[in-house]
């Protein structure tokens, strides 16, 4: 501050002597002081009143220039360090969500770009970035809160969740609360697949079938993210598949799961495949021209594997999974516009993108549930567990009103109500 001074009074000096007048001396102790000092004659006539009063304006005015830099200095200090700016950039089917801050000085976090841009991945929060994307907002229940301590016992395990997590049905022996196996620093949701276990087995049971949480409350949404962390133990090998939890729609009574399906429900668990391979598992209405599409592998009619391979599951790490969608809109059963809405994220990464899918041919149909469904499964023997778990935590739930007002074309989509393998 002091040079500052100096430098403000070294230009008022200039000043004056351009006008044509002596110097303005300071007093000795200059700078130790607020005052800029009493005007000496310094060979200005002290009793010529409009000199005196010239001097002064000139002095006010220097100080104010100089007052008026240093608010402009500060401004754009300030602006070069801005906060953080979403930005997104939709295009076909890629969603890319970024964070951009400036820093000219360099003091903040990430390294310096072109320009003082930084760009980086949106990590923590992504699901609600995608949500407010998405014309969404938290779900009823937007969260599931996990007990303080570990819980051993499945059967205290069930009746916690009934108590604290929106508990609709369903039930199973082989869930539990358990300090987190990779670091130990979190109380997580276990589902255990003794080894022999799958859908088709007999004698050996494992996994959960259907449990369902009311996340939504009184709304009839028909719009939904649903967002989990999950993991597998080390040794976990994936065989030939098993099913992992999604969303539901509709009515719970006519299952949309075990093979069984009607136009009343409808269902989107994930699922895994050999070596990891993931896919969006789906009771949906299809239509022909669906089936012989790439994105989709239809089982049947009762089911479909939607872009199966479009991202892969690893064990012994954590993993994050968001569920987008967006149901089509005007359902009818004798045809509806195929302009239903479905994207899957990875680690907050896109793996696909679909615009053209019919969740629904019934108008009475929206989401409904959370569906923690959990198995190795089909039905035949090359599923079979080999044992091992899998780990769930930071389950994030969106919903929103609308549906699906994109283009599309009008299909006759439809479900087969004969029970069937449910792989």
């Amino acid at each position: 501050m002091r040079t500052r001074r100096k430098d403000w009074r070294v230009e008022e000096d200039i000043i004056i002597a351009v006008l044509g007048g002596g110097r303005v001396p300071r007093s000795a102790e200059e700078g130790d002081g607020e005052s800029i000092g009493n005007i000496d004659n310094g060979g200005i006539p002290s009793s010529g009143m409009s000199t005196t009063l010239l001097w002064s304006i000139v002095a006010v005015l220097v100080v104010l220039g100089a007052l008026v830099v240093m608010i402009l200095v500060i401004n754009k200090t300030s602006s070069s360090s801005a906060s953080l700016v979403l930005s997104t950039s939709i295009s076909g089917t890629r969603t890319v969500i970024v964070t951009h801050t400036n820093s000219e000085s360099g003091s903040g976090s990430g390294s310096k770009a072109s320009g003082g841009a930084t760009a980086t991945a949106a990590a923590s929060g992504a699901a609600s970035s995608l949500a407010a994307l998405s014309s969404m907002t938290a779900a009823s229940i937007s969260t599931l809160p996990m007990p303080t301590a570990a819980i051993s016992d499945p059967n205290k395990t069930v009746d916690y969740i009934q108590s604290d997590w929106n508990w609709l049905g369903g039930g199973s022996q082989y869930l539990t609360f358990v300090e987190e196996p990779l670091d130990g620093s979190d109380i997580v949701l276990a589902i255990e697949y003794p080894k022999g276990s799958y859908s088709g087995s007999d004698s050996v049971g494992g996994g959960v079938g259907a449990m369902h949480l009311d996340i939504y409350g009184d709304t009839a949404p028909s719009r939904s993210i649903i967002s989990y962390d999950l993991a597998f133990s080390e040794d976990f090998n994936f065989m030939a598949g098993g099913k992992l939890p999604g969303a539901f729609g509709g009515y719970r009574a006519d299952h949309c799961t075990g093979g069984r399906m009607t136009t009343a429900c409808f269902s989107l668990r994930l699922m895994w495949r050999t070596d990891g391979a993931g896919e969006v598992y789906g009771y949906i209405p299809t239509a022909p021209s669906q089936c012989e599409d790439k994105n989709f592998l239809c089982h049947g009619g009762n089911a479909i594997s939607i872009e199966r391979g479009s991202f892969n599951f690893t064990a012994g790490v954590w993993q994050t999974v968001t569920e987008v969608a967006v149901l089509n809109s005007d359902p009818k059963e004798d045809g509806t516009v195929a302009n239903g809405e479905l994207s899957l994220y990875l680690n907050d990464a896109l793996a696909f993108s679909l615009t053209d899918v019919v969740f629904r041919t019934n108008a009475s149909v929206f989401f409904s549930s959370f569906l923690i469904s959990s198995f190795f499964g089909g039905s035949t023997a090359n599923y079979e567990s080999q044992g091992g778990f899998s780990y769930f935590k930071n389950f994030q739930f969106f919903s929103g009103s609308d549906p699906s007002d994109a283009s599309g074309d009008t299909i006759a989509a439809a479900v087969n109500t004969t029970s069937g393998d449910d792989s």
